[in-house]
């Protein structure tokens, strides 16, 4: 009995569990290089596993609470736009606020989509983030 034990507290303590920990408002940000055509407009889908994308798209978690804060400082200044134009989205981002998760969908230039609903256009947000994720590099 006494080597049965021992030998589950091995196993036990020699398993490493590595949880990694963000804090409750982060950002998960999939998006593809800037200025590549396709010949329909993408949709505001997001990915279910961002290890198995491919090489046209780019994955970047944002936690800092500098970048976050200021984030969440221009989404929610987003306005309902009436219009409902479907944008072309190449900026995919999660918004983990808490409990609490919205989708939020860019296009390159213009367009909004936030929880499936088109918003007006925030050209500082498309910057903030743009200049975030380095989007105009190649």
């Amino acid at each position: 009995m006494k080597k049965i034990i021992l030998f589950l507290s091995i196993i036990f303590f020699s398993c490493k569990n590595e949880i990694v920990s963000y804090p409750p408002e982060n950002l998960e940000i999939l998006f593809h290089d800037q200025g590549r055509n396709y010949p329909m407009r993408l949709g505001c889908g997001w990915v279910k596993n961002p290890d198995s994308i491919n090489k046209d798209y780019k994955y970047l978690r944002v936690y800092d609470k500098a970048s976050v804060d200021k984030f969440l400082k221009l989404y929610r200044k987003y306005k309902i736009d009436t219009t409902n134009f479907g944008a072309d989205v190449r900026i995919h981002i999660l918004v983990h606020q808490g409990i609490m998760t919205d989708t939020l969908c860019l296009g390159e230039h213009f367009g909004v989509i936030k929880n499936g609903q088109s918003m007006k256009d925030s050209k500082e947000l498309l910057n903030f983030i743009k200049l975030r994720v380095e989007y105009d590099k190649k």
